[in-house]
C-alpha cells in the first residue's frame, strides 16, 4: 500500500485545491499548472526566488536531523500573515483567535476532535463504529514560530508567529497567489498561513480557503484562508486545508470510475461531496437509511452508498475532514490518510541493488552485489527536523520572546494618509482590540500640534476618537501603548522548562481518546476501556476483526508563566494634512518641472499603498513609489518617475498636488509631459488623473492614459530612459461641461495603477492654467502622426511644427537597425505629409523616426500587416 500512496502523492505534486464553500468547491487536478498558464508573467517573476529556496533547502538537508520530541511528535512551525484593510477591520484577528485555531487543528489532526464521541440528537454516534475503527492519529503538532527567519548577518529575532500587513489585497486579488508576495517566510522552514477577508473566485462563489499540495513551487507554498474560518472555533476549514497541504485529496475526486475516490484504501468511494443539500435516498444508488441504524434520523444530504460500483456497502465516510460535510459532523481522518501525511513529511526510503563485476586478472572476475539505501526527502522533510525546530523557537520549553506587540493606527476609514479641510474632524482608530486583547495599562495620542486642537469625541487616551486641528499644516501623529503581557513556555517534561525566571508554573491534564486491541490499551495504562462491535461490514474493509476497544489516557503538559510590562510607540510622519478651505495659491498659471527635489515634499506629496514592511521576509518584493530623478527630463534636467515593477506587486501610488485657487480662470486645465515603456508584449498598467475640491476627501476622474499610452515608447528589456522624441504631452480639463475645476480649492492627483510588470514611467513639466493657453503650447510642439496604422504597405507620415528643418525619415526594426530611408530633405510647411512605402518589408512591428540636427527628434510605432 505504501507504493500506491506514494504514487498518488507524486502524481499530485503540481496540484492546488480551493474550497469555495462547504457545499461547493473549485478543486481540480492541475490547478497550479492552469494558474501558471493563465498568469505566466507573475510566476516567471518568482523563478529566481524558487531557485534560491531550492538551493537553501539542499543546504538544509545536508545536516538534517530527525526531531527528537516527546512521543515522537513532529513539530510544524507556523507563521500566520494577517492581511487587513484597517486596524479595526474584522479580518485583523487577534492572537488568541490564531492560537485557538491552531489548538483546534492539533486536536482534529491527532484524532481528538471534540465531536468524535458526540451523539446525534442523543441517539446515534456522529462517527459510526465501522468508520471510527479506522480513525487515524497523525502525531503532529502545529506551533506558532517564536524566532523569525535567519539571515547571514543577524541574530535570530523574536516573533509571536504573527505578521500583520495592511493592504486592500485582503478583499481579493488575481492571481490569488499574489497575496503571498505581501509577506512570506521560507516555506521549507515554516508553514505559511495567510488570513484575508475574501478570496477571489472565478465563478463568484464563496471561497473559504485553498492550499498548495506538496511538491509545487515553494515560493507560493502554504494556505490562504478567510478570517471568518480562523476565528470560528467550530470551523474545520483549516484542518481540511492542512490535509491538502499534507497531500490528501478530497474523498471523491482523485481517481477514475463512476464512483468518486481519493485513492486511499480505507476511505470508501462516493459519488460526490456531502454537503447536507439533498434528502436521504435522493441518490438512486443509495440504500435506504433503515439499512444501517446509525443513519436513521441524520440530516438530509448524507449519501449512504455508492452502489453503482458495488463498492460501498458501509455507506460513505461523511464525517471525514476531506469531505464537505457540515463542520458539526466532521470528526476524523482515516489511518490511510494519516499514512499519506507521514509519507509526505518523511519521504521515502528506496533500495537499489547493483551487481558489479570486478576484474582480478585476464581470466578471473568476481560478481559483487551492492545494496544502496537512499532516502528521497520531499518538500516537507526539513520543516520538522530538529535543526529547524531549534531555529524557529518551537522546541519544548522554548521561552517565548517578550514585548512583541506593536501599536498601530489608521484613520477610521482605513487610510494611512489623509487630508481634510480645516474645521473637519480626523477619525483616529488604533489596533487595541485586535492586538492587545484588553491588557492595556495606558494609551495616549500625540497629534503633533502641541495640543492646540480639540478632541470632539473620545479623548487622548481612547482608541476611537475624533480630533479637530486648529490650523492648517501637515502633522505627525504618534500612539504610545503601555501593556502587560503573560507569556508561557510548554513542555511534556518539567525539566525542559526554565523555572528560574518564571513567576509560576502549572500542569494541564487532558484526556485523550485511544483505540486498538485490548492488550495494547492496557499496556499504555488506558482506563474506561470499552469494546465496540463491528458487524460484517468491518471485514469488508479489511479490518480483519469485528471488535475494537476504546479507552482514555491522561496527557500532562507543564506550563511556565512569565510576566512582562511593555511599551510600544508608533509614529506616522505626515499622517494628516489639514488644508484651508480656500487655497492660498492664486496665480495666472503654475509650472512644475521638478528641478528641485523638494517639490515632492511641498507642492506635490507622494501617497503610496501602505504595505507594512516586514524585514524578516525571506525575500522582499520592491514596492517603490514616485521618486525624483535627475538627468531625465522633458524640460530642464529632472522629472518624477514611477520605477519599474516586477509584476509581483500590484496596487496604486499617487502624486498629489497642493491646493490651487482656480476660480479666476475662464476654463482651467492641466497639461503634463509623460513617457513610459513596457517590459513585455502585454502592458497592463495605466495612469489616472483626478481632481478634488474638498481638500482631498473625494476625487473625481479628470482623464486617463491607457495601458498603450503608458507604454508609449514600446518594449524595452532594460530600464527605460526616454529619448527626447519619446515624450508626449496631454492636456486634461473638465469634459462634462460643468467646469468643476473653476473653484477656489482644487487639488490634482496622478495615480499610477500597477496591474502587472512595468518599465519606468516619467512625468514632467506640469502646467496648470487657462485651457486655451495650454492648447496653444501643445500645438507648438513637434508632432509625428502615421495613418493608416496598421498598414498593408503604403501609409502617410504627418510631420507637424518642424518647418524649415532638414530632416530624415527612417524605418527602424525592433532591434534598432535602419531598414529603409523614406525621406531626406527640408520640411517646408507647419504640417507636411510624406508618403511612405513599406512594401517589400516583412510583416511585423517597425518604428518611423525623424532625425534632425544630428539626433532623433520623433519616433512612432507602425504595424505592417498584409
Amino acid at each position: 500500500m505504501t507504493n500506491r500512496i506514494l504514487l498518488l502523492i507524486f502524481s499530485l505534486f503540481f496540484l492546488s485545491f480551493t474550497c469555495f464553500s462547504q457545499e461547493k468547491c473549485g478543486s481540480y487536478k492541475g490547478y497550479l499548472a492552469d494558474d501558471m498558464n493563465k498568469y505566466p508573467e507573475f510566476y516567471k517573476n518568482l523563478e529566481q526566488l524558487d531557485a534560491e529556496l531550492e538551493k537553501a533547502n539542499k543546504d538544509f538537508l545536508q545536516k538534517v536531523e530527525s526531531a527528537k520530541t516527546t512521543e515522537g511528535k513532529k513539530i510544524i512551525p507556523v507563521v500566520v500573515h494577517v492581511i487587513y484593510e484597517a486596524v479595526n477591520s474584522a479580518e485583523n484577528i487577534s492572537e488568541s483567535d490564531v492560537q485557538n485555531a491552531l489548538d483546534a487543528l492539533n486536536k482534529n489532526i491527532n484524532g481528538q476532535s471534540d465531536k468524535f464521541l458526540q451523539m446525534f440528537q442523543g441517539q446515534f454516534p456522529k462517527t459510526p463504529d465501522v468508520f471510527a475503527a479506522l480513525r487515524g492519529e497523525a502525531n503532529v503538532e502545529f506551533r506558532l514560530a517564536r524566532l523569525a527567519p535567519r539571515c547571514d548577518t543577524c541574530a535570530p529575532q523574536p516573533t509571536n508567529g504573527i505578521v500583520r500587513v495592511k493592504s486592500d489585497f485582503t478583499n481579493g486579488v488575481t492571481p490569488r497567489n499574489r497575496i503571498k508576495t505581501l509577506s512570506y517566510w521560507n516555506a521549507y522552514e515554516y508553514l505559511n498561513i495567510w488570513v484575508v477577508r475574501n478570496i477571489s473566485s472565478s465563478d463568484g462563489g464563496i471561497t473559504l480557503g485553498y492550499a498548495q499540495f506538496p511538491g509545487g513551487r515553494m515560493s507560493t507554498d502554504g494556505i490562504v484562508i478567510r478570517y471568518s474560518e480562523m476565528n470560528d472555533p467550530q470551523s474545520t476549514t483549516l484542518t481540511h486545508e492542512v490535509g491538502h497541504w499534507l497531500g490528501l485529496c478530497h474523498t471523491w475526486d482523485c481517481s477514475s470510475g463512476s464512483c468518486g475516490d481519493d485513492g486511499v484504501f480505507d476511505t470508501p468511494p462516493q459519488h460526490t461531496s456531502n454537503g447536507f443539500t439533498t434528502d436521504p435516498g435522493a441518490d438512486p444508488d443509495s440504500p435506504t437509511p433503515s439499512k444501517f441504524p446509525w443513519h436513521v434520523g441524520l440530516p438530509s444530504g448524507i449519501f449512504y452508498g455508492c452502489l453503482a460500483d458495488s463498492l460501498n456497502p458501509a455507506g460513505e465516510m461523511f464525517m471525514n475532514y476531506m469531505d464537505y460535510t457540515n463542520d458539526d459532523y466532521c470528526t476524523m481522518f482515516s489511518k490511510g490518510q494519516v499514512e499519506i501525511m507521514n509519507q509526505t513529511l518523511v519521504g521515502e526510503l528506496t533500495t537499489t541493488t547493483i551487481i558489479d563485476t570486478i576484474v582480478l586478472d585476464t581470466t578471473t572476475t568476481i560478481d559483487t552485489t551492492i545494496v544502496i539505501d537512499t532516502t528521497e526527502y520531499g518538500s516537507r522533510r526539513y520543516i520538522w527536523s530538529n535543526d529547524n525546530i531549534q531555529s524557529t523557537g518551537t522546541s519544548d520549553g522554548f521561552v517565548a520572546p517578550t514585548c512583541t506587540k506593536i501599536a498601530n493606527f489608521t484613520d477610521g476609514f482605513g487610510n494611512a494618509f489623509e487630508s481634510i479641510c480645516l474645521g473637519e474632524n480626523i477619525w483616529l482608530k488604533s489596533n487595541k482590540a485586535s492586538v492587545f486583547a484588553g491588557n492595556i495599562n495606558s494609551m495616549s495620542w500625540d497629534l503633533g500640534d502641541n495640543g492646540s486642537g480639540t478632541f470632539t469625541s473620545g479623548g487622548a487616551n481612547d482608541d476611537n476618537s475624533l480630533y479637530a486641528f486648529s490650523s492648517p499644516g501637515s502633522y505627525d501623529v504618534s500612539l504610545v501603548v503601555s501593556y502587560d503581557e503573560t507569556t508561557e513556555s510548554r513542555a511534556y517534561n518539567l525539566a525542559d522548562l526554565d523555572l528560574t525566571n518564571a513567576f509560576s508554573y502549572d500542569s494541564i491534564i487532558s484526556t485523550k481518546i485511544v483505540q486498538g486491541k485490548q492488550d495494547e490499551l492496557i499496556a499504555i495504562g488506558a482506563t474506561n476501556i470499552t469494546p465496540h462491535v463491528i458487524d460484517s461490514l468491518g471485514l469488508y474493509w479489511g479490518l480483519h476483526f469485528t471488535v475494537f476497544y476504546r479507552g482514555e489516557v491522561e496527557e500532562k503538559i507543564y506550563v511556565a508563566y512569565y510576566n512582562n510590562t511593555c511599551t510600544s510607540t508608533t509614529l506616522h510622519e505626515d499622517f494628516i494634512t489639514v488644508l484651508p478651505t480656500t487655497a492660498i495659491n492664486n496665480a495666472s498659471s503654475y509650472t512644475y518641472s521638478f528641478e528641485n527635489a523638494s517639490n515632492l515634499n511641498a507642492d506635490w506629496v507622494i501617497s503610496d499603498n501602505d504595505h507594512e514592511s516586514n524585514i524578516w521576509d525571506f525575500t522582499s518584493f520592491a514596492d517603490k513609489g514616485w521618486e525624483h530623478v535627475d538627468g531625465v527630463a522633458y524640460d530642464g534636467n529632472a522629472s518624477v518617475r514611477m520605477p519599474a515593477k516586477n509584476g509581483s506587486i500590484l496596487g496604486n501610488a499617487s502624486l498629489i498636488s497642493a491646493a490651487y485657487d482656480l476660480s479666476s480662470f475662464s476654463n482651467p486645465a492641466i497639461k503634463f509631459a509623460w513617457s513610459g515603456a513596457a517590459s513585455n508584449s502585454s502592458p497592463v498598467n495605466e495612469l489616472n488623473v483626478y481632481f478634488s475640491n474638498d481638500c482631498g476627501e473625494g476625487w473625481t476622474l479628470l482623464g486617463s492614459l491607457s495601458y498603450l499610452d503608458v507604454a508609449n515608447a514600446g518594449l524595452y528589456d532594460s530600464p527605460f530612459t526616454p529619448r527626447a522624441d519619446e515624450w508626449n504631452d496631454s492636456i486634461m480639463f473638465d469634459r462634462n461641461g460643468a467646469n468643476a475645476l473653476k473653484d477656489d480649492n482644487i487639488r490634482f492627483r496622478f495615480e499610477h495603477v500597477t496591474n502587472g510588470s512595468s518599465n519606468n514611467f516619467y512625468i514632467d513639466n506640469i502646467l496648470i492654467g487657462e485651457e486655451t493657453s495650454l492648447i496653444q503650447a501643445l500645438d507648438q510642439s513637434a508632432k509625428l502622426a502615421i495613418y493608416p496604422n496598421p498598414t498593408s504597405g503604403n501609409t502617410n507620415v504627418l510631420v507637424k511644427n518642424m518647418a524649415d528643418k532638414h530632416v530624415q525619415l527612417k524605418v527602424m526594426n525592433i532591434l534598432g537597425s535602419e531598414v529603409r530611408l523614406l525621406f531626406d530633405g527640408a520640411i517646408i510647411s507647419k504640417q507636411q505629409a510624406i508618403e511612405a512605402d513599406l512594401t517589400g518589408l516583412e510583416n511585423g512591428i517597425y518604428f518611423i523616426s525623424v532625425y534632425a540636427e544630428g539626433k532623433t527628434m520623433l519616433t512612432d510605432k507602425i504595424i505592417l500587416f498584409r
